[in-house]
């Protein structure tokens, strides 16, 4: 009795993990906006795609092949099956999938071989990867750096979040990304802190960090790499600021950016560049502002097909200088994954009005002049005489959903103008004329921002009795999610997010609805009561 005992309690603790496993893997697939579908044909590790699936998920009803890269790295949760792929795969000469169990969505455009590869592959991929969540550590956390000289740098990491305790070794790649033909040296080591050393002198590194288990093989993804030069400032030392570029994790392409105020001569070469990486993924501008004293010289890194160990930091420095003076952390993000705002946006007459100093430049805001709602009537916005001083307020409203002066940095406008392109920036004044010249770059930096953002919500209905309102509008193309905000007049907002373009809501007379993907929102639709009536995209 006591065998048989022993053996239903390994079967029920076997049950238990699974089920975790396949849970966690749809839910990640879930809260990254993967469709109902695709959801069910690949994101469980416990079942490959059937026979039918491994070829319907690339159809364009499916769409599936969008999602794909989210779902690589739900799949896989942090560990890299690679080896266990090549090894147990039916045809390892068609490896164009393959990528799929480190978590990458790598060479899915080449959509023919791709979906060849799945096709034959598909059982043994999925194996693999289910069978490393018992068996293999997840990937480090927080890779940083403690000091660093002109000749040695001291790492430091957290243990995996998930299997800490099946890690047998971890192994620090660092590359030296100054020369044309990168080096990789990888060292060993047991701890979770490691000083490098030999390290040349104002040379350009990168580094990230694997877990191991004791089959080596069985090894983590790469922790989130760290990009920095071996010279003898501190590592935190001489910042004049540190960022945060923000992006979802599956864009094709980043671009960061950096700007230093220095006073130089004419005479003095001066430039600005990021610890840059040897290869033709990355592409840097940089230039000056052709204006009196202090000048601004400005910077961007362009990162194309990015891949998962791109995401880390960066710092810029002085050319021909080993000071450091900015980090630019670029990191993963989903709007439709993270919580809404507690408010909605304003609407631009909103913001407009508020932010309007000239008395007989507030037309341009078209706000009515009784409480009532009152239509947006963008037409109006178009500046008065004498109404030129007010022109960045008027862009910081219209333009709010920008917020990056990436795009406008490498269509290199001046520093001084870049207000036009991104609220955190002020325009000078003095400038403006010249600012405007520019105008048509900014519009082409904003539609190539909004492009990427979904449809607005239209078509709204709303059927109210004494308590609740009940809403339906047509789905908006590009959606993941809507968040959905109601309140009664001049009280908080409640807000709710919903995947179906439907929703009731208690007690309200003003409701506004986004529609929402990783990129950001749509503009919104607000709908108010008035006599009884719900009229849709009023301002309040």
């Amino acid at each position: 009795m006591r065998r048989h005992s022993t053996v239903i309690i390994a079967v029920i603790a076997g049950l238990s993990l699974i089920g975790k496993v396949v849970g966690d893997a749809r839910r990640c697939c879930r809260d990254r906006g993967v469709s109902q579908e695709c959801t069910q044909a690949l994101c469980n590790p416990a079942v490959a795609p059937n026979d039918m699936q491994r070829y319907s998920i690339f159809d364009s009803s499916t769409k599936c092949i969008r999602y794909l890269s989210d779902i690589a790295e739900c799949l896989v949760d942090g560990r890299d099956s690679t080896d266990c792929c090549y090894r147990e795969a039916d045809r390892p000469d068609e490896d164009s999938c393959l990528g799929l169990c480190k978590g990458s969505a790598a060479k899915s455009e080449k959509k023919a071989s791709y979906q060849s590869c799945f096709a034959i592959n598909a059982g043994s991929i999925y194996s693999c990867i289910d069978n490393a969540y018992a068996v293999t550590p997840t990937s480090p956390l927080n890779l940083r750096i403690i000091d660093k000289t002109g000749q040695s740098v001291h790492l430091s990491w957290e243990r995996p979040s998930q299997n800490a305790g099946l890690v047998h070794i971890y192994k620090v790649h660092i590359t030296e990304t100054s020369d044309k033909s990168p080096i990789t040296i990888i060292h060993d080591t047991r701890e979770t802190r490691l000083l490098i050393n030999n390290l040349k002198e104002n040379g350009n590194y990168s580094a990230y960090v694997v877990a191991h288990a004791a089959e080596l093989e069985r090894k983590s993804r790469s922790s989130e790499a760290i990009h920095f030069s071996a010279n003898q400032e501190s590592t935190n030392g001489g910042l004049a600021y540190s960022e945060q570029v923000q992006i979802p994790r599956n864009s094709d392409t980043a671009t960061l950016s950096c700007h230093l105020k220095i006073g130089v001569d004419g005479k003095q070469k001066v430039g600005l560049f990021y610890v840059l990486i040897k290869e033709p993924r990355f592409k840097a501008i940089t230039y000056t502002e052709d204006v009196e004293q202090p000048r601004y010289i400005v910077s961007a890194l362009e990162i194309s097909d990015l891949e998962h160990s791109d995401f880390g930091h960066y710092r810029c420095r002085i050319q021909g200088s080993n000071h450091e003076y900015a980090e630019i952390v670029l990191q993963a993000y989903s709007h439709s994954i993270a919580q809404p705002p507690k408010s909605p946006p304003e609407s631009p007459t909103q913001c407009c009005a508020k932010t309007i100093q000239r008395k007989h430049c507030e037309s341009i805001c078209t706000m009515a002049s009784n409480q009532q709602p009152s239509p947006v009537r963008p037409g109006n916005f178009l500046p008065r005489f004498d109404c030129v001083n007010e022109f960045q307020n008027l862009l910081k409203c219209t333009l709010s959903e920008m917020n990056s002066a990436s795009c406008c940095i490498k269509k290199m406008i001046p520093y001084h103008c870049l207000g036009m392109c991104d609220s955190r920036y002020e325009m000078d004044y003095s400038m403006r004329l010249e600012c405007l010249g520019y105008m048509d770059k900014v519009f082409e930096c904003q539609n190539e921002t909004t492009e990427k953002l979904p449809a607005a919500v239209s078509f709204v209905k709303a059927n109210s009795d004494s308590e609740n309102v009940s809403l339906e509008w047509q789905k908006s193309s590009g959606a993941d999610v809507y968040h959905v905000y109601s309140r009664r007049r001049r009280s908080q907002w409640n807000n709710k997010v919903v995947t179906s373009p439907n929703v009731h809501v208690d007690n309200a007379d003003e409701i506004i609805v986004l529609a929402v993907n990783a990129h950001g929102s749509s503009a919104p639709n607000r709908l108010a009561l008035v006599d009884n009536h719900w009229i849709g995209n009023y301002e309040s």
